[in-house]
Order: C-alpha cells, then structure tokens, then sequence
C-alpha cells in the first residue's frame, strides 16, 4: 500500500470516529498514537463535533463541540457551545456561545460569548465572558480578571470557588454573588457584590 493510500485509509477512520455532521481537516490521530509530548496535526471541523482522548496541536470547531479527554498545545477555537470534560489547553480558548466544564484547565487567555457552567476548572490569565451568567463552583479558580462585557449587565457566582483578580462589568447593573466559602480576591468594578455565605 502506497503513502497517499495509506493516509487516505486513515483519513477515512478518522472521520469515522467524529460526529457524522462533522467534516475534518487536518487528521484526528488518537491518544496511544500520539503521547508523551507528541500530539496529533492542527485539525479543524466542520460541524457538531464529539470527540474523545485525543491530544491536538491545535483545534477549531465550525458548530458545537462535545468532549472528554483532551489536550491542545496552541489554541483552542468553538464557534458555537461547547460542553467539555477533563480537557486542557495550554494556550488561547475562544468558545462563541455557551461552555459547560467540568475538571478542566485553560492556561492562557480564555473568551466565552455566552453563559458559562464551569465546576472544579481552573482559568490560568483571566476570562473575557459576554453572556448574561457565569457560574463558578466545585473548587473552580480564575487566576488574573474576569470582564464582563455584556452590555446588559450580567451575574456572576462564586460558589466554594476562588477569583484571584478584579470582576468589572461593562454596565453598573453587573452582579457578583458569593456562596459557600467563594472567594474573591480584587474589586467588583461596575456592579454590586452580595455575599450569601
């Protein structure tokens, strides 16, 4: 069997492995191909993707991405929601709409346009965060700010979770509410703060 009809052959498993409304770009190599500090080619997909236990040196997703077990070296871009598990990425997140996460680690700047779900994940540089809520819980730590820049004001909940940094709204009809041994480090910039410990 030749290269081209090697790679070809594996391009076709791979695709196999992702949603059937994603298109690939780039590979989907799995993780016991691709360990120790080796990771699988910049990948893009068209479409809802799943995905599971694969490490990428980079990765964009044209629709929704759901996933367990992943790491990306570079930057991580969803145009649309994004419900992630035990995912982490070393550099840049940008998530277009919504995020739900759960033990996960996003080391460099992180953007979110919608609302967010995050428990028991840490956020290395600050979260630039455009919806209308965010909630912090389960041991979740924001290092550095969080903006809020949603023009309508916005609420955010620090629940047994810990923000290193200041909270500023875009409006003064921000909120920041704090349970359960939340901790906020800074300033609430633009809003009030309410603490129900």
């Amino acid at each position: 069997m030749d290269k081209y009809t090697r790679s070809l052959l594996i391009a076709t498993v791979s695709i196999s492995l992702l949603s059937s409304c994603a298109t690939i770009i780039g590979g989907n190599t799995p993780t016991d191909k691709t360990t120790g500090t080796h990771y699988g080619p910049a990948t893009i997909a068209d479409g809802d993707t799943t995905l599971d236990s694969n490490r990428y040196s980079a990765l964009t997703i044209r629709g929704n991405l759901t996933s367990t077990k992943l790491v990306i070296s570079d930057d991580l871009k969803i145009e649309s929601n994004a419900t992630l598990t035990k995912v982490r990425v070393k550099d840049d997140t940008e998530i277009g709409g919504n995020l739900i996460a759960e033990d996960c680690t996003f080391e460099d700047t992180s953007k979110l346009g919608g609302n967010g779900n995050i428990k028991d994940s840490f956020f290395g540089n600050g979260l630039d965060f455009a919806g209308s809520q965010l909630e912090l819980t389960e041991r979740s730590k924001v290092i550095g700010n969080i903006n809020s820049t949603n023009p309508n004001g916005a609420t955010i909940i620090i629940d047994r979770s810990t923000v290193r940094g200041n909270i500023s709204f875009a409006k003064e009809s921000g909120t920041v509410i704090i349970r359960n041994k939340g901790n906020l480090k800074g300033q609430v910039i633009n809003g009030t703060l309410k603490n129900e410990q």
